[in-house]
């Protein structure tokens, strides 16, 4: 190529070359099979739209099921040297990116020497080029660019791939633009329009409070209260570059911002009781609020499941909140840990002591020395412990549970903590037994299988049995004489829990077995199972 040849077109001869180029493509697809048809008029930045013949027959995919025929829209641009981009209106090339179909810029390079077109190269508006496109559009709009259609943006010969001048390289480069097909193709462009560009602070915002006071702001930050908001203002940054996302002014009535703030790190809360020197401790969250935001000197919060502690540096004021999580599910052994650890607090006059990876540092001192104790905390810290009690005699269990389920269980808790002599009475209506029941009565077995906050326990309780004939009937009445036996049960199975039953008579050598079977604790409902009696 020489150096006349390398002079850009002007004038008519730029229509001339462009025509050679047009010329050019709808010949190429012409000889490839592909129905190509120019809009009118062309106003949108599309020269052509080529579509491609339908799938042919197939016994297997019935013409109702096949898929849509390829389709490509294209913008011919016919150029004497690779060395220079093609440009085209920013307008045009917002049609073409945002177009789902698959899209090309052609560029035709022609060869003023040869007289005809001797290259041929496709510009792909599908990644980095659909990025270029989105990058540009946005940058007008930073630069309060209204008129898309005065401006332009341009693609090397290095932005495409070069495709071969004949029927055959043609189609198949065509083809691949649009694989693998119309709709995954389209899928994938819109989620590329929807999420190139953007990072992971693709949002940040200002936010302007009305005055309060420093011990409110500190609130707010550590995500303790709510407040009135003023205005805010969030922006979008995608290639860098930001623009307004939102903005809220006071005249929304009624708006309330809180934040959610990131823990600093994660620390182990403890205090000490001052005269057995156990430690009690609970794992908790740090959060702070640097001095720069209040001025003059920092506040942090150590979090909890069921309590905080704010400390204000400035005015080393500690605060404690406490609260009960009812539905949250733990092991007896974190909610023994919270409530050991919130009753020391309540003891009086105590130190707590944070300590970390990054090393130990004490909170504070806290006396709460006249705070009255929540309404709800001795009674919940008494049923714990007598669910422990039960399960410790059962070989213990790790099954977490809500304090909701065991405040529902509470009264079957109650009534197997407190069995002991003469506390359990149990009785029992039947039609005729073996034997006699003497004045003295006859040693005998009540059992039971009780659910106690998810968890299924059996309960073996050694009793003495009178009875008293009612015309053709057995009253059967049963006191318990001894501390119960109390074992974990896989479910409420009645095949495991009556082995268990047979177990216990053999062992303990009953002679009248009195059973509520499982879910009839607390019931007026018992069976008489076995019998023994001389």
């Amino acid at each position: 190529m020489n150096m006349k040849s390398r002079r850009p077109p002007l004038g008519n001869d730029l229509q001339r070359i462009g025509d050679i180029g047009e010329n050019k493509f709808k010949d190429l697809c012409d000889k490839a099979g592909l129905h190509c048809s120019k809009p009118v008029p062309d106003r949108t930045g599309k020269d052509w739209l080529v579509e491609f013949p339908l799938e042919g027959f197939d016994i297997l995919m019935p013409y109702d099921k096949r898929p849509a025929a390829k389709c490509v829209v294209v913008q011919v641009k016919t150029v004497t040297s690779t060395k220079r981009p093609v440009t085209m209106k920013l307008s045009a090339a917002e049609r073409l990116a945002k177009d789902l179909k698959p899209a090309v810029v052609c560029m035709m390079v022609y060869d003023r020497d040869e007289g005809e077109v001797i290259e041929a190269r496709f510009v792909h508006i599908l990644g980095d080029n659909l990025a270029s496109i989105l990058k540009r559009l946005r940058k007008g709009q930073k630069r309060m660019e209204d008129a898309l259609h005065k401006l332009t943006i341009g693609f090397g010969a290095d932005k495409g791939f070069e495709v071969p001048l004949t029927k055959e390289g043609f189609y198949d480069a065509l083809s691949a633009v649009a694989a693998p097909s119309m709709d995954r193709y389209a899928a994938e462009k819109q989620r590329q329009i929807d999420t190139v560009g953007y990072g992971f602070d693709r949002l940040s915002g200002k936010l302007k409070f009305f005055e309060m006071s420093r011990e409110d702001l500190a609130d707010v930050f550590l995500g303790i209260k709510q407040v009135p908001l003023r205005e805010l203002q969030i922006s979008e940054k995608r290639f860098d570059i930001e623009l307004p996302f939102l903005s809220i002014s006071e005249n929304v009535e009624g708006a309330m911002v809180s934040i959610e703030p990131e823990p600093v790190t994660e620390c182990i809360l403890s205090t000490v009781d001052p005269d057995s020197q156990e430690i009690k401790a609970v794992p908790s969250k740090l959060y702070a609020v640097e001095a720069a935001i209040l001025g003059d000197g920092p506040a942090a919060l150590y979090r909890w499941a069921m309590g905080e502690i704010k400390v204000d540096f400035a005015t080393r004021k500690l605060t404690v909140k406490l609260q009960v999580k009812a539905d949250g599910e733990r092991p007896i052994a974190e909610w023994l840990s919270e409530f050991g650890f919130i009753n020391e607090l309540l003891s009086g006059e105590r130190v707590v002591t944070a300590a970390s990876d990054r090393g130990q540092v004490e909170v504070g001192k806290l006396n709460m020395n006249g705070v009255d104790e929540p309404d709800w905390f001795r009674p919940v810290l008494q049923m714990l412990e007598k669910y422990d009690g039960v399960f410790r005699e059962a070989g213990g269990c790790q099954t977490s549970f809500s304090l909701q389920s065991l405040i529902e269980d509470r009264n079957r808790m109650a009534a197997i903590s407190l069995m002991d002599e003469r506390t359990l009475r149990v009785e029992a209506n039947v039609s005729e037994i073996d034997g006699d029941i003497g004045e003295e009565g006859v040693a005998g077995l009540f059992i039971a299988a009780v659910c106690l906050a998810g968890q299924w326990v059996s309960i073996a309780a050694p009793t003495r049995v009178w009875g008293e004939r009612d015309n053709d009937s057995w009253k059967l009445r049963a006191f318990s004489c001894a501390r119960p036996t109390i074992e974990l049960l896989q479910s409420d199975d009645n095949d495991e829990f009556h082995t268990y039953v047979e177990r216990c008579r053999k062992l303990r050598g009953a002679e009248c077995v009195i059973v509520q079977e499982p879910g009839k604790f607390l019931a007026s409902e018992c069976v008489l199972v076995r019998t023994d009696l001389q």
